[in-house]
């Protein structure tokens, strides 16, 4: 299981199902293009952060790609944190 997997379930009862499929949905496509571009998922860097939203934000509106980013500035980016 993957790590944002594991953050995510530690977050049911704390959120919604509706918000948790869609930090679940929206890390999937994080993931993905971290490992079209050769960037590490989680944790996220501020560079692969910072190269995600640069490239992101030509094709998608702002508070879409706010929402995208809603599960890095959530509990779940604490969740890994604390994890270590």
């Amino acid at each position: 299981m993957s790590e944002w997997h594991k953050a995510l379930e530690r977050l049911e009862g704390a959120y919604s199902d509706h918000t948790l499929r869609g930090y679940a949905m929206d890390m999937q496509q994080f993931q993905a293009w971290c490992i079209a571009h050769d960037h590490t998922p989680l944790p996220a860097s501020a560079e692969t952060l910072v190269a995600y939203v640069n490239e992101e934000r030509q094709r998608l509106l702002p508070s879409t790609l706010g929402r995208r980013l809603c599960p890095y500035s959530s509990p779940v980016a604490t969740c890994r944190s604390q994890q270590g």
